[in-house]
């Protein structure tokens, strides 16, 4: 006669099993490895739109001439670039150098390389008339904290900008003090005990990165 298992040897496989769970859930952390997946696509993103202005700078005809198209402000949130507007009740760039991604806007008005999409760049300028990206990227997450926003200098055909993140993992966070960037004032990176206005991930050419 086949014997089974008693009701206490499966109580303690079962206890054994979710000792296991537990200790896989406190060593692995998944929130913790999703932060950081999507922290790693965010300094991806701005890595590759600072790549092709690059690109845009070197190769353009006129380089000033890609930035001189006045992007149509994609915004509905409080950011680096933008501000509240009580007229309106809603948040709008302050300046019409700065544009912002419109958080859960997935569109492609928000992606367009045109120049009219978040990052004011016509990247169809480049030698060869080949935008060197097909569509702008949109923050991961895309809400009211974690979204790219982007501004130009107001000074007559410069090519000078910035673009910015917010990163949320510990372990990435660090780098919004460390970008050389003004908008590094961070609190408890892990906890995102933060402002609206301060820690942000900052690259681009201009100098202190303080537009």
């Amino acid at each position: 006669m086949t014997k089974g298992f008693t009701l206490i040897e499966l109580l303690i496989v079962i206890g054994i099993l979710a000792i296991l769970a537990t200790t896989v859930v406190l060593v692995l952390n998944p929130a913790k490895i999703l932060q950081e997946s999507r922290d790693t696509q965010r300094l991806s993103d701005l890595s590759a739109v600072q790549s092709a202005i690059g690109l845009v700078v070197a190769t353009a005809g006129d380089p000033a001439a890609a930035f001189k198209t006045s992007a149509t402000p994609q915004v509905d949130i409080v950011g680096p670039f933008c501000t509240f507007v009580a007229a309106t009740a809603q948040y709008t760039a302050f300046t019409s150098t700065s544009t912002c991604a419109y958080p859960g806007d997935l569109s492609d008005n928000v992606r367009k390389t045109d120049g009219s999409g978040w990052v004011g760049v016509n990247f169809g300028l480049v030698s060869g008339g080949t935008a060197p990206l097909s569509s702008l990227p949109v923050d991961p997450t895309n809400d009211v904290l974690h979204f790219y926003s982007y501004r130009r200098s107001s000074v007559a055909n410069a090519t000078t900008y910035e673009i910015n993140a917010r990163l949320e993992s510990e372990k990435q966070g660090l780098k919004m003090g460390e970008d050389g960037g003004n908008k590094n004032n961070c609190g408890s990176v892990g906890a995102l005990t933060l402002t609206n206005d301060d820690c942000w991930y900052e690259i681009g050419n201009s100098p202190g990165l303080s537009l």
